[in-house]
């Protein structure tokens, strides 16, 4: 196994950068296709394992078709959502439901348009296998996250009136058992796309082979969430002593502010 090494430096992108910017600015966004050409075939050239290295066939001329529809569809969508709310939903899952195979022909776009050694990628995922990881895990991964946060509140209410303390604990332990239902369809949900991507992938005519536990993303899932949920609390906990003191501090010092402008005026009224 053969490093990957990128030679690239931070000042040769940055004057591609900065044109880049600078363009689409000028060209009102339209110059974007070919600036992100001009992106990944920096990084593609400077990327190398062994004695060779990576290369990307693209043009902006291609790019740019796509994009241009995606600009008209997005101007589109503004447009109806001041006029037609009802329209502006059919749009959006239009989108959604579209969602899957735009994954799938960037896919296979961009890998056919890349290659090593003067050997091309390509991508053999099919159609019907996008759809089931791009939009039905998704849905599943969601209704297990909507479950996790309406259905223990749900039985809390019904049985509150008959059993307090029983509605408390069953909700209690049915959020907790919901919630770890939805980590685990979303930790799925990741490693059958991650699978997807990776395993419909070939060089020539060899094909990648991965195997991703559910497990890892399980707690990689959990270790964020708990990381999150203790940034809130410190954040909490900070705001509730800062603020108090700081506007404490405040008051003391228009009080004190008042004061100094009392002994000025008495000053002024001596003389």
């Amino acid at each position: 196994m053969q490093a990957v090494k990128f030679n690239g430096s931070g000042f040769e992108y940055f004057k591609i950068w900065i044109v880049n910017i600078l363009l689409t600015i000028v060209t009102l966004s339209l110059y974007y296709p070919w600036a992100k050409v001009r992106n990944n075939r920096y990084f593609y050239a400077n990327t190398q394992v062994g004695n060779h290295n990576f290369e990307y066939h693209a043009t902006g001329r291609q790019l740019f078709v796509g994009y241009l529809i995606s600009v008209v569809l997005l101007i589109a969508y503004i447009v109806v959502q001041q006029f037609s709310p009802l329209l502006t939903v059919v749009l959006l899952l239009t989108f959604f439901v579209g969602f899957p195979w735009i994954v799938w022909k960037s896919l296979q776009f961009n890998l056919k348009m890349s290659s090593y050694a003067n050997v091309r990628f390509s991508f053999t995922g099919g159609l019907g296998d996008a759809y089931i990881n791009f939009l039905a895990l998704l849905i599943v991964a969601f209704i297990a996250m909507y479950a996790a946060i309406l259905v223990p509140g749900l039985l809390a209410s019904t049985m509150f009136v008959h059993s307090p303390a029983l509605a408390v604990v069953l909700s209690f332990v049915l959020s907790v058992a919901l919630a770890l239902l939805a980590v685990f369809a979303f930790a799925f949900k990741r490693k059958k796309n991650t699978e997807y991507l990776l395993n419909n992938r070939k060089f020539g005519n060899t094909s990648f082979t991965t195997s991703v536990e559910t497990g890892t993303f399980v707690k990689i899932f959990l270790k964020t969430f708990f990381l999150a949920i203790s940034i809130f609390f410190t954040i909490g906990i900070l705001m509730a002593v800062v603020i108090p003191v700081m506007i404490g501090a405040g008051t003391l010092f228009a009080s004190g502010g008042l004061e100094d402008l009392e002994r000025v005026y008495l000053r002024i009224q001596a003389y």
